[in-house]
């Protein structure tokens, strides 16, 4: 209290809630601005993932090519390919989620300057790596049934 009685002999009384106020925002000013970095990092990050993760299966594609020709019952390139197209659902629907919140945020403004970050960083991402998982499965699970079906190991 020593210090609020230093400003109430030293100030006027209507100047006190103005300087607390400005010192809120600014603390409030500092904590947005820190959380936006760290958003923007996890956006960026997440995309770099995803085109690392591109590289890393266009290197590995020969080995389970090479791997298919082997006389084995299940081929490893429909692994790998239902892997890739997982892949590229990811980063599609990534895309795809990201347009459509920017569109929605631009035709509706929002008071919260850390709506658009927050769903890139975080739901988006989610989302994306959910429909992609989802459907590399199940296109896995295609390419599995219809070799069984055409080869005639279906009853």
């Amino acid at each position: 209290m020593v210090g609020r009685g230093y400003l109430n002999k030293s100030l006027p009384r209507n100047f006190e809630p103005i300087l607390f106020d400005v010192g809120g925002e600014l603390i409030n000013n500092l904590v947005q601005g820190f959380i936006y970095v760290i958003l923007s990092g996890l956006s960026a990050g997440f995309q770099y993932i995803i085109q690392l993760s591109f590289l890393l299966v266009a290197y590995v594609a020969p080995i389970f090519l090479a791997l298919s020709l082997l006389p084995f019952e299940s081929k490893p390139i429909y692994a790998w390919l239902s892997g890739w197209l997982g892949l590229t659902l990811v980063l599609v629907s990534y895309s795809i989620i990201v347009g459509v919140a920017a569109s929605a945020i631009v035709n509706q403004p929002s008071t919260n300057p850390l709506l658009m970050q927050l769903i890139q960083a975080v739901f988006s991402p989610l989302l994306a790596v959910a429909i992609g998982t989802g459907g590399g499965m199940s296109v896995f699970t295609a390419f599995t049934s219809g070799i069984k079906f055409s080869v005639g190991l279906r009853r």
